[in-house]
């Protein structure tokens, strides 16, 4: 297992609340985004498909859900930190793969990064989770053990 494929989810209710899945095929994460874009999308909806890597459905002015594909190396560590911001927008990144130690440590950093280039407060932070509103949106940590989020995927998807 030299690379994983790290799924992120976000719909326009939950935007401290991502899910996210691993996958060991990038054609098995792409199809489990498109479905679960198509499974949370209103009758009359938009699809955006960016390559293989971000699927999101929108319906009228303000219902969304967007997915997106991260690879990351499971060789570095089994948690990985992973960043998203909603609001403005909605991306996602791996921050960090390591220890739940240096991912705790590296959220600590970001944190008091984000903090002196935006002048903004935390606005909480849990043993795995930690948020920052700019004033234009949230910025929102989370440490995740991908082993948790590990699927076992079919053939026929593959």
């Amino acid at each position: 297992m030299n690379t994983l494929y790290l799924l992120c989810e976000l719909d326009d209710e939950h935007y401290t609340e991502p899910v996210f899945t691993v996958f060991q095929h990038k054609r098995a994460a792409f199809a489990n985004a498109i479905k679960s874009c198509l499974i949370n999308a209103d009758e009359d909806f938009d699809i955006e498909v960016e390559g293989a890597k971000r699927v999101s459905v929108k319906s009228g002015d303000s219902n969304f859900y967007v997915t997106e594909i991260k690879e990351f190396d499971p060789m570095k560590g089994d948690y990985m930190l992973v960043w998203h911001h909603a609001y403005d927008g909605v991306g996602f990144d791996i921050a960090y793969v390591g220890s739940y130690e240096e991912c705790r440590n590296k959220m600590a950093e970001l944190i008091c990064d984000t903090q002196e280039q935006i002048e903004c407060e935390l606005e909480w932070e849990t043993v795995i989770q930690a948020c920052i509103d700019t004033g234009n949106e949230w910025e929102i940590w989370t440490i995740v053990n991908y082993m948790n989020h590990l699927t076992c995927e079919r053939r026929d998807v593959l």
